[in-house]
C-alpha cells in the first residue's frame, strides 16, 4: 500500500499545486482583465473626447459656412434687386420713348390728314366751280 499512498500523496500534492497555480493564474487573469478594462475605458474616454472636439470644430465650421452662405445669398439678392430695378428703369424709359414716338407719329398723321382733307376740299371746290362754269356756259348757249 505504500505505493498507493505515495501515489495518492503525489496526486494530492500535484492537485494542491494545481489549485495554487490556478488561483495564481486566475489572479493574473483578473489583473490583466482589470488592466485591459482600464485601458479600454481610457481609450474610449479619449475617443469620446476627440469626438466632442471634432463635433465642436464641425459645429463651428458649419456655423461659419452657414454665415458665409447667408452673406452670399444676401449679396446675390441685393445684386438681383439692383439688376431688376435697372432693367425696370430701362424698360420704363424705352416704353416712354416708344409712347412719345407713337404720339408724335399720330400727331403727324392727323396733321397730314387735315392737310390732305383741305387739299381734297379745295380740289372739290375747284371742280365744282369748273362744273358750275361749264354748266352755266351750256345753259347760256342753249
Amino acid at each position: 500500500m505504500a505505493v498507493f499512498t505515495q501515489q495518492m500523496k503525489d496526486f494530492t500534492d500535484h492537485l494542491q499545486s494545481s489549485i495554487e497555480n490556478r488561483a495564481d493564474a486566475l489572479e493574473q487573469v483578473h489583473q490583466s482583465t482589470t488592466h485591459l478594462l482600464g485601458a479600454a475605458r481610457s481609450f474610449m474616454a479619449g475617443v469620446t473626447q476627440e469626438h466632442h472636439e471634432m463635433a465642436g470644430e464641425l459645429n463651428a465650421m458649419l456655423t461659419q459656412f452657414h454665415d458665409d452662405l447667408s452673406d452670399r445669398v444676401e449679396g446675390m439678392r441685393k445684386e438681383h434687386r439692383a439688376s431688376l430695378n435697372q432693367t425696370s428703369a430701362e424698360l420704363r424709359s424705352r416704353l416712354d420713348e416708344n409712347q412719345a414716338t407713337r404720339h408724335q407719329a399720330v400727331k403727324t398723321m392727323r396733321h397730314s390728314f387735315r392737310q390732305a382733307r383741305r387739299e381734297v376740299a379745295d380740289d372739290l371746290r375747284g371742280a365744282r366751280e369748273a362744273w358750275g362754269k361749264f354748266a352755266a356756259t351750256r345753259r347760256a348757249k342753249g
